[in-house]
């Protein structure tokens, strides 16, 4: 029984370090509700992934990610998960009761067909995700955090019959995914040095992988130098360029200088090694607007000029990471 004259919700939004991907994207959402939530990432956001599928022109996974940055990672969010094959006659009152609890709901496996707003409405059938934020009960929406129909990553409103359409088009066809409804607590995170050290020292030292496996550490983004070759020799078609890889490897390079200023910080060690990282995000930028513009217009000089940057990257931030994990 639907209750009436229900009180509209609305959580907070904060745009979050990562949103190359919904699942990072939501999970940061989230986390921003912890003051130290930035403490969490710049311990625990460090090691990254590079998968085979990349190289085969698999744009459907994430070709590069974190290892560590979903929902079930973060200890100091509280989750409930219910399977949407078991919901499916009461997802809304399921919704519902999560946000006036004050929990966000997660959506893993809902068809952007239906949802008015999100990248593919009613131009094609896709699976994806978004996270449920809010909502208006007197228009009958939902806020929502996605990407829109310009691949922007936003807060925006949809309409709740479209949302619990999208959900119910995706249990038709026996693929069935999850309702997570999460919310932050205040459990206090410390900056671990010691640990960041070591997940440093992993990031830099982990070995090359065959093909076939997941590339680790620093090897993921030497990786995309391969995956660039393969785009330039045409073994990697148009429908198979992932235009997401280096707008994560920004955010990462991003991230990275913070942590490494919050270490410095916390060590009492001079701004050094920061101020010479700094160039290397801006580096990454500019890769990744190359890349871009390369996706735009095809043009093989382009994909040679990525390479050489790609190199200088991957070598300065060896060296400068090395050289933090000296001083700390």
């Amino acid at each position: 029984m639907r209750i009436k004259n229900r009180c509209n919700v609305e959580l907070p939004f904060q745009m979050p370090r990562f949103i190359t991907y919904h699942f990072l994207a939501s999970a940061g959402v989230v986390a921003q509700n912890n003051e130290a939530a930035d403490i969490w990432y710049f311990n625990n956001a460090i090691s990254v992934f590079c998968a085979p599928g990349l190289l085969k022109g698999d744009t459907y996974h994430p070709g590069i990610s974190l290892t560590i940055g979903n929902i079930w990672d973060m200890p100091f969010l509280e989750k409930e998960f219910f399977g949407t094959n078991f919901v499916k006659n009461c997802t809304r009152e399921i919704i519902d009761a999560a946000l006036e609890q004050g929990y966000y709901v997660s959506i893993w496996g809902i068809d952007d067909y239906y949802v008015e707003g999100k990248t593919m409405y009613k131009q094609r059938h896709m699976t994806h995700d978004c996270l449920i934020c809010g909502a208006e009960y007197e228009t009958k929406q939902y806020l929502i955090a996605a990407y829109d129909i310009q691949w922007r990553y936003r807060r925006f409103s949809t309409s709740q019959k479209g949302v619990i359409a999208g959900l119910r088009a995706v249990s038709n066809q026996g693929k069935y995914g999850e309702l997570v409804a999460v919310r932050c607590n205040d459990e206090r995170i410390r900056l671990d040095i010691p640990h960041i050290k070591r997940e440093l020292a992993v990031y830099l030292n982990t070995p090359a992988v065959k093909p076939e496996e997941n590339a680790l550490g620093i090897h993921a983004f030497l990786r995309l130098s391969e995956y660039l070759e393969l785009i330039k020799t045409g073994e990697i078609t148009n429908e198979g360029i992932d235009r997401r890889i280096f707008q994560f490897m920004w955010e990462h390079k991003q991230c990275m200088l913070d942590r490494i200023m919050t270490v410095e910080a916390d060590c009492k060690l001079s701004d050094e090694i920061s101020t010479a990282y700094a160039p290397l995000v801006s580096l990454s930028d500019f890769i990744r607007r190359m890349y871009m513009k390369y996706c735009a217009k095809r043009n093989d000089q382009t994909i040679n000029a990525i390479q050489e940057k790609m190199k200088q990257l991957i070598d300065d931030e060896a060296y400068l990471l090395r050289s933090l994990c000296e001083q700390i």
